[in-house]
């Protein structure tokens, strides 16, 4: 009975110790430009650069060689296009190109970021080669002459909050 009990006892700790382990939060990693306009985006540790990197964006990670993706991106400010519309039209634009499918529009707004910088938030579904249903949520800000914008793409919209860390310096 004694053998029991504990074997109780450690299969209980074990246990809790798991449960601690999956529900505590994931250390971070930070993305630093250090060019004009310099700002940082922190995302999860477990997400790993990436060479395969063909939509030559400033900076690409993946979980595992899997989803979720994220691209961080610097260009130019394209003309005649207003923050409020850059996310919805050209950046959907963009997408459609690059992965030569349809995108949709779930969701639009004018966001602010933790600095203050005014941004657009958009969320698109699109199908990866014709048949993988995906999400790409998306943050975009102009700043110093510059559009920033921050992508995640995932199968569930995956990480909101990692696009909205863009902290501008």
């Amino acid at each position: 009975m004694k053998l029991r009990k504990e074997y109780v006892a450690v299969m209980f700790l074990a246990v809790v110790l798991m449960l601690v382990f999956a529900f505590s939060p994931a250390t971070a990693a930070e993305f630093t430009y250090d060019k004009g306009p310099a700002f940082t985006v922190t995302y999860p540790d477990v997400w790993k650069e990436t060479d395969d990197n063909a939509n030559k964006v400033t900076f690409k990670t993946k979980m595992a060689d899997s989803l979720p993706i994220m691209e961080i991106n610097v260009m130019e400010i394209p003309a005649g296009v207003v923050v409020a519309d850059v996310s919805g039209k050209h950046y959907k634009a963009l997408l459609e190109k690059s992965q030569d499918a349809d995108a949709e529009l779930k969701e639009e707004k004018q966001i602010t970021l933790a600095d203050g910088t005014a941004a657009s938030m958009a969320l698109f579904g699109w199908a990866y080669q014709g048949w993988m249903p995906l999400m790409t949520r998306l943050v975009s800000a102009y700043k110093d002459g510059k559009w920033v914008y921050v992508a995640i793409h995932s199968a569930d919209d995956a990480s909101p909050e990692v696009p909205q860390s863009i902290k501008f310096k």
